[in-house]
């Protein structure tokens, strides 16, 4: 996700792992991310978005008409995650409710078979990226087909087609506004992938938002609501967060205002002018999921942050919306 540079924040390579980024930036207030969670924030910065415009995850419907059966909702009530149970490999449901009253992020890593909880925490806290390499089943950049990061009161459903068996990490990199972050606190999960292969049907769509090495084109005729495919076509990794723009705000606004309250050493939640809604966290090149969606009215800004990392200067991947 998109932060200005600043003098008092480190840089990274970009040969970094995703989760070892995510962690260092975590650290030192930089977050691959629009928002962090602050538990002592001023209310008054607060975005005047609230929890009754909170997205409603539709049940997704399979090709054959019937819901996704392989499904499950990993709840954040506050600092930690709560899962209803596990998953088979193959097409599934995942949905991210959060229920805090901060905002929360949920990567996802599949880990090596034995790896603990502990040892991961560990990992993450480590020097040495290769401490979490060493733990995890895939490379960081796989894309999983999970939601993207929410705001307070929000839920978001993704559905990905190619889950494998395996114990998977759930992690927040968000920090508070004396910089700790959150998987530090507690907020590091997991869930299982097990049994036999899902019956599932991959889902109508009623649309496809395209992401590529230069845009994001939304369909023709997009309303906000419905279940959507999301394909990368590019050569590199993407992703998509929605984000509920305050009245009268840009997505380009609300950007500027997350960094100027990153460089002063803020969580971004007290940054003013929108409301992380989801979106789909990592999309690789060829890779198809599906986004479901029931947004409320208003206006929206859309972005892939995994191309925001390098610049001072928005993403060409980067766009707004209304619903009506």
């Amino acid at each position: 996700m998109m932060n200005s540079p600043s003098p008092s924040r480190p840089s990274a390579p970009r040969s970094t792992g995703r989760l070892r980024w995510l962690a260092l930036l975590a650290s030192a207030f930089l977050l691959i991310g629009f928002t962090a969670c602050s538990s002592d924030s001023d209310a008054s910065a607060k975005s005047s978005t609230t929890e009754k415009d909170a997205v409603d995850a539709t049940p997704a419907k399979s090709g054959g008409g019937a819901d996704i059966a392989n499904a499950i909702t990993i709840t954040a009530p506050g600092m930690s995650y709560d899962v209803s149970g596990d998953l088979r490999p193959g097409v599934a449901a995942i949905t991210f409710k959060n229920t805090d009253d901060e905002s929360h992020m949920m990567v996802v890593a599949r880990l090596n078979d034995g790896v603990t909880r502990d040892q991961f925490e560990k990992a993450l806290e480590s020097p040495d990226e290769s401490a979490v390499n060493s733990l995890l089943a895939d490379p960081q950049d796989t894309g999983y087909g999970t939601p993207a990061e929410l705001g307070p009161g929000q839920q978001s459903t993704v559905i990905t087609q190619n889950l494998k068996e395996g114990n998977y990490a759930t992690i927040c990199f968000f920090t508070t506004d004396d910089g700790t972050p959150h998987f530090a606190m507690g907020m590091i999960g997991e869930f299982k992938v097990i049994g036999e292969p899902s019956t599932d049907e991959r889902p109508d769509s009623d649309g496809t938002i395209t992401i590529d090495d230069k845009a994001i084109t939304m369909p023709d005729g997009f309303e906000g609501k419905g279940t959507f495919a999301v394909e990368n076509t590019g050569a590199k990794v993407h992703n998509i967060q929605l984000v509920k723009l305050d009245d009268g705000a840009t997505i380009e606004g609300y950007l500027k205002a997350v960094n100027e309250t990153m460089s002063n050493g803020k969580s971004v939640e007290n940054a003013k002018g929108g409301l992380l809604m989801g979106g789909v966290d990592v999309v690789e090149p060829g890779q198809m999921v599906w986004l479901v969606l029931d947004l409320p009215a208003g206006n929206y800004g859309y972005l892939s942050t995994e191309d925001a990392q390098d610049s001072p200067k928005p993403p060409t991947q980067i766009g707004e919306f209304t619903v009506s």
